[in-house]
């Protein structure tokens, strides 16, 4: 999963603007939802067919890159957005070697292990992936309160590339927290606002 920054462990925000009712809940699953970081880049997440959703990165409110992930965390595609178009050059799409309905929905304390395929420009590669599911914790997203659990998932790749996630069960959804290297620590970018999107 990217996002423009490349970063994204929980973390309570205090609470800010609307009341909790006007919170994205369940009954919104399949509307967009729309998310604030506190670097001011924006994710915009719509439902697609079953466990998919489309993932649009905005910064200063100009989408610069779109990610396909199935239940919140497995990523199916990357594509950076330049001028309005679609960078080709830059496009990754990962094959887990099972259809999306057959990937397995996160849940706290839970593990997933899987040898994966990315392709991109330069061809395809092998990649092993683990993710790890920590306890399920309270946490705030501006005036929003929602159970959550952190997603560790780690790559086998030669600088150590991993990354976290904060995966909220009630709207499936998983978005960027950090992501660290072994020669580049975490750098997190926390999200401070929630809400429907358009």
């Amino acid at each position: 999963m990217i996002r423009s920054s490349l970063a994204a462990c929980l973390i309570v925000v205090p609470m800010i603007g609307a009341a909790q009712n006007a919170c994205p809940g369940p009954a919104d699953r399949n509307k967009p939802i729309r998310i604030v970081f506190e670097d001011d880049t924006v994710e915009v997440y719509r439902r697609q067919a079953g466990p998919v959703t489309l993932i649009e990165g905005f910064d200063g409110g100009t989408l610069t890159y779109t990610i396909e992930v199935v239940h919140g965390t497995h990523m199916l595609s990357y594509e950076a957005i330049v001028d309005g178009v679609p960078d080709r050059s830059s496009r990754i799409d990962y094959d887990y070697g099972l259809g999306p309905s057959g990937m397995p929905v996160p849940s706290p304390g839970g593990r997933w292990q899987v040898d994966a395929v990315f392709t991109d420009i330069d061809g395809s590669h092998p990649e092993a992936q683990s993710q790890a599911y920590g306890p399920l914790q309270t946490i705030q997203i501006g005036a929003c309160t929602y159970d959550a659990f952190d997603v560790y998932i780690a790559y086998d790749s030669p600088d150590g590339y991993m990354e976290t996630l904060v995966y909220l069960p009630a709207l499936e959804l998983g978005y960027l927290y950090s992501t660290q290297t072994d020669n580049d620590p975490a750098f997190p970018v926390a999200a401070v606002g929630i809400e429907l999107g358009k």
